[in-house]
C-alpha cells in the first residue's frame, strides 16, 4: 500500500483549521450565556476552555471536546496530539479528567481505515498514560480527516482557574514556547528539517498535566492555555474577562529554535493571518515577525498562567521544581484597563 500522507487531505491543519475568533464572536453571539453560580459555574460568556457543572458542594464536573484535521502526516501520531490538545481544555481549568469519546470524521473512499485506527491507538495511548479511559465514540464519512475528544473532568470547585479571576498587577507565564503553527506550515510545504519536525512533535505530545498541581496554588489566579487564536487572542481573552491591559515582555517570551528563520523565509500560517485581522484593533504598535509569532496558532500549546506579583519567588521556585526553568521569567504584566480600545501593549 503506497504511503498516505493525512496533511495532503486538508487546507489548514490542528489548531490553525479553527473558525477565526471574529466569525466565531458573529456565529455564537445569540448562545453565549452567562452562568448561574450555583449548578453551572462556567459557560461559554468568557470563552473558557470547558464547561463546569456543580453536582456537590465538594466536587464539579468540567466538559470540554476539541477536535481538529491532521498536522502531521503520521496517524498514530496526529491520535496523540489530538488526544493532548482534547485533555488540555480540561487541566487548563485546573482539573483531573476522566472519561473520553472520540469524534472522528473519515474520507472512508480515500484513506484506508487502517488510518484511522491508528488515529484512534494514538489517542487511547495518550489517555492510557494519564488514567483516562476512552470509552467510545462517534465516527462520520467526512471529505476531510477530523479527529479529536469530548472529555470530562472533576475538581473542586475552589479551585477553579478562570478567564475572569485575573487581576491588576499579575504577573503572566507560559509553560511551553511557540511556533508549532509556524513549524506545521513549513511541514505541509516539506520545507522543514528532520530535526524541527521532531521538536514541533513532541512539544505537541507534551500533556499539560501540571494544570492540576498549579490549580491548588492560591496566588495562581487565572489560567487558559494557548491554542488556535495564539499568544494574543488568549491573552486578550483574559483581558476581557477580567477588565485589564496587559504589557507583553517579549524578550521573556519563549520561541523554537528556528520560528524565526522559518517566518523570515516568508512561512506563516494563515490561521495567524486571520487571528490577526480578528483583534488587531486590540495591540499596540508591533513588527512583523513579533506579529506574525504571537497570532501563530499553538496546537496543545501551553499554559498561560496569572498570579499575584508578591508570590513571583514561590512560582518561579514551583517551575524550577517542575523542569520548566526555561520558562520561568514573566512573558507580561496585567493593568487596570484603560479608556481606548487597546488592550495588549508591547515592551
Amino acid at each position: 500500500m503506497a504511503k498516505i500522507n493525512l496533511t495532503q487531505f486538508t487546507d489548514a491543519g490542528g489548531c490553525g483549521c479553527k473558525i477565526s475568533p471574529g466569525v466565531l464572536a458573529e456565529i455564537i453571539q445569540t448562545t453565549k450565556f452567562k452562568p448561574d453560580e450555583k449548578k453551572l459555574l462556567v459557560a461559554n460568556y468568557h470563552n473558557d476552555d470547558a464547561a463546569v457543572f456543580k453536582i456537590s458542594k465538594s466536587k464539579a464536573l468540567v466538559f470540554t471536546d476539541d477536535f481538529f484535521t491532521p498536522i502531521i502526516d503520521d496517524p498514530f501520531s496526529y491520535g496523540k496530539i489530538a488526544a493532548c490538545n482534547a485533555l488540555s481544555d480540561v487541566y487548563a481549568m485546573g482539573a483531573s479528567p476522566f472519561i473520553a469519546l472520540s469524534i472522528l470524521g473519515w474520507p472512508v473512499e480515500k484513506i484506508p481505515v487502517q488510518y484511522a485506527r491508528e488515529v484512534l491507538e494514538g489517542a487511547k495511548s495518550i489517555c492510557d498514560s494519564v488514567g483516562v479511559f476512552l470509552s467510545g465514540g462517534h465516527s462520520i464519512n467526512n471529505p476531510q480527516p477530523i479527529f479529536g475528544l469530548s472529555v470530562v473532568g472533576q475538581i473542586r470547585p475552589q479551585y477553579l482557574k478562570l478567564n475572569s479571576t485575573a487581576k491588576s498587577a499579575d504577573l503572566v507565564y507560559l509553560t511551553k514556547r511557540l511556533g508549532t503553527g509556524v513549524y506545521s506550515t513549513a511541514l505541509k510545504l516539506n520545507k522543514i528539517s528532520g530535526s524541527d519536525k521532531k521538536e514541533m512533535i513532541k512539544i505537541m505530545c507534551s500533556l499539560n498535566v501540571l494544570g492540576i498541581k498549579i490549580a491548588k496554588l492560591g496566588y495562581v489566579n487565572a489560567m487558559t492555555d494557548v491554542s488556535g487564536f495564539g499568544l494574543f487572542g488568549h491573552l486578550i481573552e483574559i483581558c476581557q474577562a477580567s477588565n485589564l491591559s496587559a504589557d507583553i515582555l517579549f524578550k521573556n517570551v519563549q520561541l523554537l529554535e528556528n520560528a524565526r528563520k522559518y517566518i523570515e523565509n516568508g512561512i506563516a500560517s494563515a490561521g495567524g493571518r486571520r487571528n490577526w485581522e480578528s483583534y488587531k484593533s486590540l495591540i499596540g504598535k508591533t513588527d512583523d515577525f513579533v506579529r506574525t509569532i504571537l497570532t501563530d496558532p499553538q496546537t496543545n500549546g501551553g499554559l498561560l498562567i496569572t498570579i499575584d506579583q508578591n508570590h513571583q519567588n514561590d512560582f518561579e521556585s514551583f517551575l524550577n521544581r517542575n523542569n520548566l526553568s526555561d520558562f520561568s521569567k514573566p512573558i507580561a504584566v496585567l493593568k487596570t484597563a484603560g479608556n481606548g480600545s487597546e488592550l495588549i501593549a508591547l515592551q
